[in-house]
């Protein structure tokens, strides 16, 4: 029997593809169904095949195109080190990676909006999770202008939206101290869609790089020590002070020129990779648009040795 696809013109999650394979084959939990994919393709244990490369094996799609275009890793995992197996510029996640986090979400609760899902469900019968709603900055429906709403628990991701929203076990999103709609916020938000949207990952090397000399060019400091800006300058300067508390360890007083590691180490090379959230924020900084921050991202990725 062919197996449920995901649905890739929804932008449909992972977490939710599986939920839904999991009704198709009687399963009531993510392992019960990472458990009867891996016997239907003749895996066994759960050490050898990372979870969602089993699911994209049992569907007979490409596991890197599988994890790239439906879970969150080309956000969450923008930036990797460089494989000298694959090739600097390799776009997939290590097996451990996937493994580790490729099921984890930025947001942790599943987040949905009720008139897309209703939509989907009056049209195909069923209702997806939506990658774009589960990126931070994103508190509101871009088509319908309609508040999100979550999911109580994780395990929600085994229903579909459409019957949490019927079974009225869901929540609104808690208020916040920054404006969905406050332009800094907005062009935060892009990013990050544009980010997910490549569905694939980065060398860590070249990105930070890159940024690195976009902050030189636009008069931003590139060195824990000396006297122009930092990055995160520029983001007090820029960002509600609300939003960045929300998603970066910052000092609750503001001192200029002080290094703040989770927002400048986009710009700053540090032994702490930076989030992806770090790398939104930067890119909705240094460049005019998302657009033109991916271009030069790859144009230095086609330059590079």
């Amino acid at each position: 029997m062919t197996l449920p696809l995901p649905l890739e013109s929804a932008d449909e999650l992972a977490l939710g593809h599986v939920g839904r394979l999991g009704k198709w084959c009687g399963a009531k939990s993510r392992n019960e169904v990472f458990e009867a994919l891996r016997e239907r393709i003749g895996i066994r244990g759960t050490g050898v095949t990372p979870a969602l490369h089993a699911v994209a094996i049992a569907c007979g799609i490409q596991p890197d195109q599988y994890v790239g275009r439906h879970s969150m890793l080309p956000f969450t995992c923008f930036l990797v080190s460089a494989n000298l197996t694959l090739g600097r510029c390799a776009p997939r996640w290590s097996d451990p990676v996937v493994s580790k986090i490729g099921c984890l979400t930025p947001l942790g609760l599943p987040t949905f909006c009720a008139r897309c899902a209703l939509e989907q469900r009056d049209r195909f019968a069923y209702s997806t999770w939506v990658r774009t709603f589960q990126l931070p900055g994103t508190l509101r429906c871009s088509q319908h202008e309609s508040p999100l709403l979550q999911a109580p628990d994780a395990e929600s991701f085994m229903k579909q939206p459409s019957d949490v929203y019927a079974s009225g076990r869901y929540l609104t999103l808690p208020a916040r101290k920054w404006s969905y709609d406050h332009p800094a916020i907005v062009k935060f938000a892009a990013c990050a869609r544009e980010m997910l949207a490549t569905s694939r990952s980065w060398p860590g090397d070249l990105v930070r790089r890159r940024l690195s000399q976009r902050a030189e060019l636009v008069g931003l400091r590139t060195s824990r020590v000396g006297s122009s800006p930092l990055l995160s300058d520029q983001a007090f300067d820029t960002f509600p002070i609300g939003f960045l508390e929300e998603f970066f360890p910052v000092p609750t007083q503001r001192t200029g020129g002080l290094f703040v590691p989770a927002i400048d180490c986009a710009s700053i090379r540090t032994s702490n990779a930076p989030t992806g959230v770090a790398i939104a924020l930067a890119m909705s900084l240094l460049y005019s648009s998302p657009r033109e921050a991916l271009n030069a991202l790859t144009l230095a990725s086609q330059l590079d040795p």
